[in-house]
């Protein structure tokens, strides 16, 4: 999975295998 920094959300982990979007 890619962590990628989304501005003033905190962290988001967007996995492409399973189309996971996490925010934090």
């Amino acid at each position: 999975s890619i962590t990628v920094t989304a501005n003033k959300r905190g962290l988001g982990e967007i996995d492409l295998g399973k189309v996971k979007v996490i925010k934090v």
